[in-house]
Order: C-alpha cells, then structure tokens, then sequence
C-alpha cells in the first residue's frame, strides 16, 4: 500500500465494507518515487522524504544524481535529505517530524556526532537560538579544543530570551505571526501523535476535546479566506 492509510483506517473504524482503490504494478524503486509524487503538495514531511531518498540510495543501488533525476530534484537536495536520514539523531528525527525543529535547524545539528546532537539541541530549546544562532553555536562547538571548553560554551551562550532591557511590546502583526508559528507547531505535534496512536472508543474524553478544533478551525479559516488576498489560502 503507497497511499491513503488515514482513509483506510478511518474506513475500517467506520466499519466500511469496501473502498475505491488503485491498482498499479510497480517495482520498488517505481513505487517509493510514486509514493512521494502522490505526496508532492506537502503530505510528506522533511524527514519522510529523507527516508525514502536513504531507501533508494542504500537499498536500492541508485546513485546521488540518479535520484534526483527522478525525483526531479538537484543533487544537492538529495544530498541533504540523505543527511537528516544519516546523521540526525533518533529524537531529534522525531522532532523533526512532527514539526518541533526546522529542516534547516536539523542539518546544523546533523554536524555534531550523534551522541551531542541532543545536548546541543536542548541548550537550543532552553536559550531559545534563532537559526543563526544555531550555526554559530555549531561552529564554535566544532571549534573547541576540549570536551571541558565545549560543557563551558553550552553553560554560558546566551540566545534571544536572555539578557534583553525594555523590549518593547509586539505589533499585532508580530503577534499573529507568533500565534501562526505558536499553531503551526502544535498542528504538527497532534498531527503526529494521531498518526502514531489514534484514540479509540475508549478513549471517550480525547475524543470529545478533539471535536472542540473543528469549529476553531473553520472560524479560522473562514477568517483567513475573508482577510488573506484571493488565491493564498489553501
């Protein structure tokens, strides 16, 4: 099966009796490149997409700009996915795919063994590093001589929520944008964990909290079809 497994387990706790399917007769390499051309307007996150470039490339024999070529991509963008795939820790592959970190923020800590990546990222988190402050932290880990220098460096970097006087109050734009970045992270942390393990009928008061978003959502999006320019809302 390459796609639909929401329908299809929505389908079987709806206790359908069939679904439309289509049928294709693919090989392995045919059916993962269908898999993300099925998924090409956003259906795979950065890390899926990762998996399937390392599965063409490890299993399947294929090379670098093979895969690309195929998947209508450069070379370079394989190479990166194959990155997150290679080198990015399990936890942080996680967060990663639920939407916690960036892709770009993900490839900066691909550069640390795999043993600091999460030391590293939770002084990301607890500092609360911007994407530059991510890189130059990296490098300057990288750059240190000892594992003593690299503990002081972690102890004492200082991100964009410390050491700020009379910060001035946020414009309404800036607080929308922080309240869709705010939304955008928690969508991809529930998104996740419905995926991973769907509440079921036992689970009567999870259920009911998720019935509530559905007329937060379509307040919203009405909201946005009225306000956006015609055409930018998806």
């Amino acid at each position: 099966m390459l796609d639909g497994f929401k329908r299809l387990r929505a389908a079987r706790s709806l206790k359908w009796s069939c679904l439309w399917v289509q049928v294709m007769r693919l090989g392995a390499v045919q059916a993962k490149l269908h898999l993300c051309q099925s998924n090409r307007a956003g259906g795979l996150t950065e890390i899926e997409e990762a998996w399937v470039v390392r599965s063409l490339y490890r299993e399947d024999g294929l090379t670098q700009p093979e895969i690309g070529r195929l998947m209508a991509r450069n070379k370079s963008w394989v190479n990166r996915r194959l990155l997150l795939a290679e080198a990015l820790g399990d936890e942080l592959q996680v967060d990663l795919r639920i939407g916690l970190i960036s892709a770009t923020t993900a490839r900066e800590r691909c550069r640390l063994p795999r043993d600091n990546q999460q030391e590293v990222a939770t002084t990301v988190k607890q500092r609360g590093l911007t994407t530059r402050q991510t890189q130059t932290l990296v490098e300057a880990w990288l750059a240190a001589p000892t594992e003593s220098a690299r503990e002081s460096l972690l102890t004492t970097v200082r991100g964009t929520q410390e050491g700020k006087e009379a910060k001035r109050p946020r414009t309404s734009g800036e607080w929308m944008l922080y309240d869709a970045e705010e939304l955008r992270r928690r969508c991809g942390r529930l998104h996740g964990r419905l995926v991973a393990q769907p509440p079921t009928r036992g689970d009567g008061d999870v259920i009911t909290g998720l019935r509530t978003l559905r007329p937060a959502l379509c307040g919203l999006l009405e909201a946005l079809s009225q306000t956006l320019p015609k055409g930018q809302v998806a």
